[in-house]
């Protein structure tokens, strides 16, 4: 099995924090859809948590929200899934598997 190697972590942070800068996310724009957002958000960590991952703790709804009203991303890019880029990594199937099981919700897609 393949896996995500811990020593490319840093660089891949710093490519996707120059990719941001290059290609700002559309933000939700009222404060339902960004609750909407941060609650689907934590949603998803949670069905992460559920399948034995361990999750790195959220930024405050309040805090997320605001973050997102103003126009900028929640607490500095926090994912459901980040706590699985540290340490040894993931191997690719499994990461794979909690994609598909967890889905990420998207921007304003928060079913």
């Amino acid at each position: 099995m393949e896996e995500v190697p811990a020593e490319q972590q840093s660089a891949f942070q710093a490519d996707f924090d120059e990719c941001l800068a290059r290609n700002p996310l559309e933000i939700v724009k009222s404060r339902e859809s960004a609750e909407a957002f941060y609650d689907a958000l934590v949603a998803t960590s949670d069905c992460v948590a559920a399948l034995g991952y361990d999750v790195d703790e959220p930024p405050s709804r309040e805090a997320s929200v605001e973050s997102m009203l103003s126009g900028s991303i929640i607490d500095p890019l926090w994912s459901p899934y980040g706590a699985l880029f540290t340490g040894t990594g993931i191997a690719r199937d499994e990461l794979e598997r909690v994609y598909s099981e967890c889905p990420e919700p998207q921007w304003g897609v928060t079913g």
